[in-house]
């Protein structure tokens, strides 16, 4: 689940918290006006997704990351 923009620092303050975090990847979300104005659904959001290492599984944990956030109806709560 992702904090409100406003919380976002005390998400980061409890994730440094945590003994010995790894840091996967990144996710970024690109969105797309003019493809959702002219109704191109494929190319509205797109998710890229970079991982930081390939220990850990890192680029399968993202993929299922991306796969967990599209499945609750991420997407639209990211652009949004």
């Amino acid at each position: 689940m992702l904090p409100e923009p406003e919380k976002i620092g005390g998400f980061a303050d409890q994730v440094m918290a945590l003994d010995k975090p790894v840091f996967l990847g990144l996710l970024f979300l690109q969105h797309d006006v003019e493809a959702e104005r002219a109704g191109d659904t494929k190319q509205e959001n797109v998710l890229f997704g970079l991982p930081f290492t390939t220990a850990f599984d890192a680029p399968a944990r993202l993929l299922a990351a991306r796969a967990s956030q599209q499945a609750k109806g991420g997407l639209k709560k990211l652009v949004n």
